[in-house]
């Protein structure tokens, strides 16, 4: 075996770099404000693919020709592409997603978008009404921003604000800077702020700790720009999901604790043990690939969970004074492959009564 023997294996659900607020070119197709020509939906998709994202959205102002355009082009290759538009209403800019061009297709017809594509004469709450009829979902746009943040454009905390944050089709909060990623949350040092979270739990029935879940975008309108913050860094969100559809990305905004990483607080690799190949003994055969998240080892009395920690601790250069060690059930060969935090992967192996090589 070599070091990436175990990249085969499926273990459940992991995390995939998004970059969910993507603008194209073109007046008649995407986003009136983009200047860049280069911007086409097939420079994008390809684009995204080299810097190493999985799920992209092209959410053009209030139009979505371009949307289709990109998801044609991706199909047969590894990235997800999300049907989507950021919407200019009346109190401040909206990011819809949905499962199918089709449904994107519907709600954009029944919104009442400007000759020059600039504004839409609907509010937030008309637009999150609308979009979950048509089986999508909302996330308000870039919410710190003066020029298009809904807080700034509405002006103040009362009913409107209320009725926004306590709609159920509300699915998460795009902030630009990490600092930001406090906001609505019980560590918010604004107590309007606290206040309205607080009645959104209350009102949809929520745990008492639930947030919204907080991504950052790119909100490219060159291709420069694609994939980085905008601090312009490539460290954007990470969603963990089991399958990479529109329904896993939904399901990841709804846990949002467990399944939603911004890229800016956290390590861009963690060292870790990427999995273990024992070709004898009581774990005869047995090849286990570790997840990067969280491996749990579960089995009767007797089924060998001891000595698989001890194989470990062995193969990696930490002596275990465990009796089974080189023992009748001891493997004869123990394959360990380790990935550090430059992604480099190393094999030990330990052969038995023998030193690691």
């Amino acid at each position: 075996m070599n070091e990436n023997y175990f990249d085969h294996f499926e273990n459940g659900g992991i995390f995939y770099r998004a970059d969910l607020h993507i603008h194209s070119h073109g007046f008649e197709d995407g986003s009136f404000d983009v200047k860049d020509p280069n911007m086409t939906p097939e420079n994008i998709v390809d684009k995204a693919i080299d810097s190493g994202l999985s799920i992209i959205s092209i959410t053009d102002h209030n139009e979505i020709n371009n949307s289709k355009k990109a998801i044609d082009y991706s199909k047969g290759k590894n990235i997800l592409v999300i049907p989507g538009i950021e919407i200019s209403t009346t109190q401040g800019h909206l990011l819809c997603y949905f499962p199918a061009f089709k449904d994107l297709r519907n709600f954009y017809g029944k919104l009442g978008i400007a000759e020059n594509k600039e504004t839409c004469n609907q509010g937030i709450v008309e637009c999150l009404t609308l979009s979950k009829s048509y089986n999508g979902i909302g996330i308000l746009a870039h919410i710190e921003l003066e020029s298009s943040g809904f807080e700034k454009a509405i002006g103040k905390f009362g009913p409107i604000m209320d009725n926004i944050l306590n709609h159920d089709n509300l699915y998460g909060l795009e902030i630009v800077k990490i600092e930001n990623e406090i906001l609505y949350t019980d560590n918010d040092d604004n107590s309007d702020r606290k206040n309205l979270i607080s009645k959104r739990r209350k009102s949809l029935d929520l745990d008492k700790n639930s947030d919204l879940a907080k991504l950052m975008s790119s909100d490219a309108h060159s291709l420069e720009k694609l994939g980085t913050n905008a601090d312009g860094e490539k460290r954007l969100t990470r969603i963990k999901m089991d399958t990479l559809t529109f329904e896993g990305f939904k399901n990841a905004l709804s846990l949002p604790a467990s399944r939603i990483r911004l890229e800016k607080i956290i390590p861009e690799s963690v060292p870790h043990f990427v999995g273990i190949q024992l070709d004898d003994g009581l774990l005869k055969d047995q090849e286990i690939k570790f997840s990067r998240n969280l491996t749990c080892i579960i089995g009767g009395r007797g089924t060998g969970k001891s000595t698989l920690l001890n194989s470990i601790q062995e193969a990696s250069g930490n002596p275990s004074k465990a009796g089974v060690v080189d023992s009748d059930v001891w493997s004869q060969t123990i394959n360990l492959v380790y990935e550090d935090e430059t992604k480099k992967r190393t094999r030990f192996v330990r052969e038995k009564k023998c030193a690691i090589i």
